[in-house]
């Protein structure tokens, strides 16, 4: 949602993403979505609305449902659409103490669940990945995590 830029370090924390994303086997850096916006301030201090998060993703990710009007539900007997298969983000736990890594965590809970709301037994298009909060020990320790 932003390219982390807290502290100035968002040249770094956004060529890091780039570097891991084809490193997981991405085909390419431009498959990655990095939105800078005022609505995310990217602080020690900011947690951001699930909604607002969701809303994004749903208008990047899955434009058809985004496009669909309140009144009319999409249809059931399609299955849901999106234009991703895997969303990564933070886990829950506010990894580095960061109040918005946990407000991501909970704005792709949500986008999931609005794409799956009206699509009852059908398998979601979009798997949820997190990053697993590391204990700070291990975090600094990392050398010894190898084999």
């Amino acid at each position: 949602m932003t390219t982390g830029n807290a502290d100035s370090l968002g040249p770094i924390r956004q060529t890091e993403l780039l570097s891991s994303t084809l490193i997981l086997g991405l085909r390419s850096t431009s498959d990655v979505f990095v939105l800078d916006s005022p609505n995310f301030p990217n602080t020690m201090a900011s947690s951001w609305e699930d909604r607002k998060i969701a809303s994004v993703l749903v208008s990047v990710f899955a434009p058809s449902f985004s496009s669909s009007s309140s009144s009319v539900s999409p249809s059931t007997s399609q299955p849901p659409a999106a234009t991703i298969d895997v969303l990564i983000t933070f886990d829950r736990h506010r990894i580095s103490g960061h109040p918005n890594h946990q407000s991501l965590y909970h704005g792709a809970i949500t986008f999931l669940r609005a794409l799956m709301r009206t699509h009852p037994g059908w398998a979601c298009p979009v798997t949820l990945y997190t990053l697993t909060l590391t204990v700070l020990v291990r975090k600094y320790m990392s050398v010894l995590n190898t084999p």
